[in-house]
Parts: C-alpha cells; sequence; structure tokens
C-alpha cells in the first residue's frame, strides 16, 4: 500500500525510493512493480527531461483524492459489484462466528475504495444476493480449527489430526496434506491427501477434534486436479465408481435435465416424456438417498445390486408406516 501512494505521487517514485519503503534491494524493486501492475493498478516509467534517473507513477486517471492519501480508483462496475454480493451471501456459512466480524469488516474496506457516486449501488448490492442457512452448521467456536487449517494450507505444512468419523463413530489420528478448503450442503470440509498412502481424503472441519501444525512442509500431489475430483463424486464420499441408469417421470423430467448431476452423464428421452439418466459417478448411499427423494417419481434400473438395496430399503419404510 505504501508503494502505491508513493506512485501515486505527483512525481512517482524512483527505484530507490520504492526499495525504502519495502525495505529491499533496487533488484527487487521490478518483482514490487510487476505485482502491482498484475493486480491491475496501471503504473508507467518515466524519464524527467534533465534526470538521469527513471520514475515510475501510477496513471493519473486511475487515482482519485482523500484527505491525505491518493489512492488507486478500482471503477467497480455493476456485475463487479454483483459478484461481491454473491461473495457475501455466501459468507453467511459463518454467521453466529468471530470469523463473521472479518467478513463485515472486508467489505467496510472495499466500499471506501468506491467512488462517491457509486456508494449508494455499492451498499444495495450489500442485500442483492442471500443465501439459505436452513441446512447451515454452526461454526461458532471452531475459528481457531479454522485458521490452524487455512495457515497449514497457504505453508504447505504437515498436520497430524484426531477426526471423529461419522460414518464408524471411530475417532483416530492422521497424518495429512491440507489440499483445500470447500463447502458442501452448509458444511465446511477439507481436502487432504493422506502422508503415508497418498490417497485424497475428504474431513469435515467439525469432526476435526484437534490439529497440531509440524514443521515439515509437503509437495502438493503432482498432476491431482482438486475440482475434478469433487465432480467425480454425487455427494461428499467417494468410494468405488459406479454406472447409473435412473427413470425418471415427466412430472419431474425437466428438472433433471435443467442441472448436470456428474462430469459423464447422457439423457435419454421416452415418447412419454419420461428420460433415463444415465451417469457415472462415485458416493453409493448419496445415489441412493437422492433417488428415494423423488419418492414414486424416479426409479434405478442399474446396477442390479443398487436395485435390488432400493427394493429392500422401500419395504423396511413400508413396514415402518405400517406400524
Amino acid at each position: 500500500f505504501r508503494v502505491v501512494e508513493i506512485l501515486a505521487r505527483p512525481g512517482g517514485a524512483t527505484k530507490k525510493e520504492i526499495a525504502d519503503v519495502v525495505e529491499t534491494g533496487e533488484r527487487q524493486v521490478y518483482r514490487v512493480l510487476e505485482s502491482i501492475q498484475n493486480m491491475g493498478v496501471p503504473v508507467y516509467d518515466d524519464k524527467p527531461e534533465g534526470s538521469r534517473e527513471k520514475i515510475w507513477c501510477i496513471d493519473e486517471s486511475y487515482t482519485r483524492k482523500l484527505p491525505n492519501i491518493t489512492i488507486p480508483d478500482p471503477g467497480f462496475t455493476l456485475p463487479e459489484l454483483f459478484v461481491l454480493s454473491f461473495i457475501r451471501g455466501a459468507a453467511s456459512i459463518f454467521q453466529n462466528t468471530e470469523i463473521s466480524k472479518f467478513v463485515d469488516s472486508s467489505f467496510e474496506k472495499l466500499k471506501g475504495f468506491a467512488l462517491e457516486n457509486r456508494k449508494d449501488i455499492f451498499e444495495r448490492m450489500e442485500s442483492v444476493f442471500i443465501s439459505r442457512n436452513r441446512l447451515a452448521k454452526n461454526y461458532a467456536g471452531w475459528e481457531d480449527h479454522l485458521m490452524d487449517i487455512l495457515e497449514a494450507i497457504l505453508s504447505r505444512k504437515v498436520c497430524l489430526i484426531t477426526y471423529h468419523s461419522f460414518r464408524s463413530s471411530a475417532v483416530k489420528d492422521y497424518l495429512i496434506h491440507p489440499l483445500y478448503l470447500f463447502e458442501n450442503d452448509g458444511g465446511l470440509y477439507v481436502m487432504v491427501e493422506i502422508k503415508d498412502s497418498r490417497q485424497i481424503y475428504t474431513f469435515a472441519v467439525e469432526r476435526i477434534k484437534s490439529i497440531d501444525i509440524k514443521k515439515e512442509t509437503f509437495i502438493y500431489p503432482s498432476g491431482f486436479d482438486a475440482r475434478e475430483f469433487l465432480n467425480q463424486s454425487f455427494g461428499i464420499f467417494m468410494d468405488e465408481q459406479i454406472e447409473c441408469r435412473i427413470w425418471f417421470s415427466a412430472e419431474v423430467s425437466r428438472y433433471i435435465k435443467e442441472r448436470a448431476w456428474a462430469a459423464d452423464q447422457t439423457i435419454i428421452e421416452n415418447d412419454d416424456g419420461s428420460i433415463f439418466l444415465d451417469m457415472t459417478t462415485y458416493g453409493w448411499a448419496d445415489v441412493k438417498r437422492w433417488v428415494l427423494s423423488f419418492g414414486q417419481d424416479a426409479r434405478v434400473m442399474l446396477p442390479e445390486k443398487m436395485k435390488k438395496e432400493m427394493v429392500q430399503d422401500i419395504q423396511k419404510m413400508s413396514a415402518l408406516y405400517g406400524k
């Protein structure tokens, strides 16, 4: 920020002045200037008449005056303000936590950069996008864990965690390489590589009972694409690959056709308006629960094993309601 301030002065700044501000050698100045330019700030160099030294400046059209400082004017467009509103709405998962205060303060700082004639739009945009929190987990009290995970991801540090499994109820220690945090159905998860086996796991943040950041660092797994990994699974769990065929009635077919349910999927339309959804995915239990949620409007056709399990589950449900 201090470098931006001196670059925005009417006379700009010399290489030595920039080096003095960032407390580094003059050789590093070009890297600093490149970083500022990568942020979208238009920096140019000039050599005033009669001077032996170059100066670096920020284009005057990009700056605006505050009481004691000249700062870049980001010139937020309407689509950019909408995106910020979307991000703030999505951050509602942190409601009732200390982190929500940082969300508020971050947007207040951004608002300070907006031109006066844009501030009212900025404020109204804050309420354009809202998100439902009906299924959101409560992360009050988990702020330290989240900050530890964030620190470990950014610094690529090995961690020892104690984890309470939902499926087995077992409590177990893992040495992990934390890779990413992500949200799913109102919950926060950390994607990790298990140090010894090199397998990729996902852990629910609230089920991590303790986390110990080690001094040892790790290398990101070569060739691993986290987004592709997540998109392969139907839900949050990764197990054996499934090749499914599911029938949907005409009543719900349009809903199914409007969405992508798997990275590898095909929809076959029938004359009566019903459809078959063929997809290759992971998450046996997640697929079963999803199909059951459609009641009589969906039926598993393949694999045969899942079809038989569905029949058994429905018979048990029928017996339960018959009591």
